[in-house]
């Protein structure tokens, strides 16, 4: 991965059953894209997303359409994100080594897919109780599929945000098809793993632990417009 120009570098896994789209979601993400045709994840697939974050305080312009200028706490810099689609029929003993070294996790359920939603427990305790990630990684539940909210859903919002309050998460409802909430939801994932990165750095040069930023409670939230 060409890190050149990049401040800060994170990996993520996309985790959750076979179906819910996680494979929509990340080429939403990284290409602004749907693919109807697409099939379940096989084999690991990859993808890149170059973030630039703030406004550049020289006469230089960020380079990529998609600039957050108004994240709070975050003054101009780049994010690439490698994110790691992984598949879900791999055994637990094949599928964990995936999250060694994630900088956060994006687990997702169909909410027109009830069964997908009760899975949710059993796979973030199976991923955090695994030894590869570290207490603080960001986690971000997304519900997706929400433009068939309307006619097919199985899942409340309401069901979703509690579930994301109780373990400590994230929370957005979005739909990788029309590209709603996508971007706003990886919005706030990448203000976490920043976060989380600039107090590592911080830690490193300081021999007691204090705070970076006092956010308060893991950030949840129930609607995000585009």
């Amino acid at each position: 991965m060409d890190t050149k120009g990049c401040d800060y570098l994170f990996k993520v896994v996309l985790a959750g059953d076979a179906t819910v789209g996680k494979s929509s979601l990340r080429l939403r993400l990284t290409e602004n894209q749907f693919d109807p045709e697409i099939t379940s994840t096989e084999r690991v697939e990859f993808g890149e997303k170059v973030q630039t974050i703030g406004k550049a305080k020289t006469g230089n312009q960020p380079d990529v359409a998609d600039c957050f200028e108004n994240l709070p706490y975050l003054d101009f810099c780049r994010a690439k994100t490698w994110l790691w689609d992984v598949p879900t029929q791999e055994t637990e003993g094949n599928l964990l080594p995936y999250f060694r070294d994630t900088s956060a996790i994006v687990l997702v359920y169909d909410i027109t897919q009830r069964n997908t939603f009760e899975n949710v427990g059993d796979t973030l305790n199976k991923i955090r109780t695994c030894g590869m990630i570290k207490a603080t990684t960001p986690v971000l539940l997304v519900g997706n599929k929400m433009d068939l909210a309307d006619s097919h859903r199985q899942v409340t919002m309401q069901e979703g945000y509690d579930l994301a309050r109780q373990e400590g998460c994230i929370f957005a409802e979005s739909s990788a098809k029309t590209g709603f909430n996508v971007k706003n939801a990886y919005r706030h994932l990448l203000q976490d793993m920043i976060d989380n990165e600039r107090q590592k750095q911080y830690l490193s040069e300081k021999d007691d632990y204090v705070r970076l930023y006092d956010k308060g409670p893991s950030l949840c939230f129930t609607w995000c417009c585009c």
